[in-house]
């Protein structure tokens, strides 16, 4: 027989005769009829795999199938799937199979992974020991991460897992280092002991979600200090934060804007991205331009001073002032010294006690060190740790209005 590609029903049919032709003569391993018999074979198969499909039963009436065969009642499957009021609604269609349920339902009672799953050749995912109901659902959910889901917050708890997977793949698969349990290049400076760490790694998600599809120029430069000061002298215009964001972008660094998730207290984070990209966060929490400008210094100061060698992640609450790390203190010196140089600030120091400074003294001392008056005020209050003077000047307000569009 000349051996030839399966290219129709009637060469299909041709090819099925001789296979069993083949068979029949039941050839010996290594005969030229087995050969034949093992090249038709791979033919058939790919013409099958081709052009014939076959739809996948479905889950519940695999579930109900099972039942059915092994003379089980639906109380048999609360250990599957949890309570009675579960497995009715999972078998009346009211409720989707979660993960949890899925893993349980092939290993206890064997039905295939690609069945439970609607998917051919699918397989479950491992097990891991993230506890998926201790993310922030509702905030996650009114943040849109869950637009297509219309059910109840229970029922989000249930199947958690199959939402929040896959933006936590996409986190590892991006980032040099994710927050995630068991991690421990993750650096936390926060005022609490036990800031939310699932609230954390929420946020982190969200931040490299958006910066993996922020369009920037290349990160071929190591950033320095002389970057950082261009950074500070765009704080006197009305939209310098804009202007900050958009000459990182062109130096590649992502500058993104994401709302902080309760009790993480976070002012900001930086970390990097596989291709070597630094990606800072800021949640603008106090919404002053003070806080602005000093987080945003802070984290581009761990760029300068840590990111490039430590595979590291920052996570910054900067009210935290006590108890620092080495890395923390050198970038709040860093940025400080760059917002308002020492020398500079040691001939302004009057201000900082006197309590009968005006606030056009403010303004035109902000003005000879080039920088936005709120810089200046912020440095008054850290210093002298009292908060009532100069306060119009603080920018209150302003950055959520500057990133209204980056904060949806």
């Amino acid at each position: 027989m000349i051996m030839k590609v399966i290219k129709n029903e009637i060469d299909y049919d041709n090819a099925l005769n001789e296979l069993e032709r083949l068979i029949d003569l039941n050839p010996k391993l290594g005969s030229e009829e087995s050969n034949q018999l093992e090249i038709i074979s791979l033919l058939l198969e790919n013409y099958e795999n081709e052009h014939f499909h076959f739809d996948l039963p479905n889950p519940i009436d695999a579930i109900k199938f099972v039942m059915e065969q092994r003379d089980l009642k639906q109380v048999d499957l609360v250990h599957f799937i949890g309570s009675r009021g579960k497995v009715s609604e999972v078998l009346s269609g009211k409720r989707d199979l979660s993960l949890n349920m899925i893993r349980r339902l092939h290993e206890g009672l064997n039905i295939p992974a690609e069945i439970l799953l609607k998917k051919p050749d699918a397989k479950i995912p491992e097990d891991t020991d993230i506890e998926w109901t201790q993310f922030p659902l509702n905030e996650l959910r009114r943040r849109g991460w869950f637009e297509s889901f219309s059910g109840s917050y229970q029922a989000l708890k249930d199947c958690a897992e199959e939402w929040i997977a896959p933006k936590l793949n996409i986190l590892t698969a991006n980032c040099t280092s994710p927050l995630l349990p068991r991690m421990s290049n993750a650096r936390i400076r926060s005022k609490t002991k036990s800031p939310d760490i699932y609230a954390l790694i929420a946020w982190q998600c969200r931040v490299i979600e958006k910066a993996i599809s922020n369009k920037i120029a290349s990160y071929k430069k190591k950033a320095s200090s002389d970057l950082l000061k261009q950074i500070r002298d765009l704080s006197v215009h009305q939209s310098g934060p804009l202007l900050a964001q958009q000459v990182l972008a062109d130096n590649g660094i992502h500058l993104i804007i994401e709302q902080h998730f309760k009790k993480t207290y976070l002012d900001g984070g930086v970390m990097l991205l596989n291709n070597g990209a630094p990606v800072i966060g800021l949640t603008l929490r106090m919404n002053r331009l003070d806080n602005f400008w000093f987080s945003l210094m802070h984290e581009l100061a761990h760029i300068v001073l840590h990111l490039n060698d430590n595979n590291f992640t920052f996570f910054d609450d900067l009210e935290q002032l006590q108890d620092l790390d080495g890395f923390e203190m050198e970038a709040d010196s860093l940025a400080s010294d760059i917002l308002i140089p020492k020398n500079k600030w040691s001939r302004s120091k009057s201000l900082k006690y006197s309590k009968s400074g005006s606030f056009d003294e403010i303004e035109s001392l902000a003005t000879s060190l080039h920088i936005n008056p709120a810089i200046l005020v912020g440095r008054i209050h850290f210093e002298s740790d009292t908060y009532e003077r100069y306060g119009k000047l603080l920018g209150k307000k302003i950055p959520k209005t500057i990133f209204t569009e980056q904060l949806h």
